[in-house]
């Protein structure tokens, strides 16, 4: 892959998902190893989730099995990592297991309403 810019969004997200306890300049360090030795894909891998949009390219490096950077021509944009998918995968299962008809800002009817 060509040498992208790495976004300060990348940074806070490589941080905030795969390495709470990196610098910056750690992070930076990191992305751009995972950007040296990764492998880029136009697809995601199945466990994150994410459907690709044009443009978009998907690194995965086993130097960091439980990241995944997204990125374009010209910038590292985003990380997801492994647990950030499937957290959002567990709560996608339980909101499709919500009966139809109910949203979880239900109230009940007025008194107003009930009388009509």
């Amino acid at each position: 892959m060509p040498n992208p810019r790495i976004t300060s969004h990348a940074i806070q997200r490589f941080i905030e998902r795969v390495d709470r306890s990196a610098s910056p300049v750690e992070a930076a360090s990191r992305i751009r190893a995972m950007l040296d030795h990764g492998r880029t894909r136009p697809t995601a891998r199945r466990w994150t989730g994410s459907r690709p949009t044009p443009g978009t390219m998907f690194v995965y490096s086993a130097d960091e099995p439980q990241a995944c950077l997204l990125a374009t021509r010209e910038a590292v944009v985003s990380v997801v990592s492994r647990d950030l998918c499937a957290a959002s995968r567990r709560q996608r299962s339980a909101w499709s297991e919500v009966p139809v008809g109910y949203s979880r800002h239900h109230r009940s009817p007025s008194p107003m309403q009930v009388a009509a």
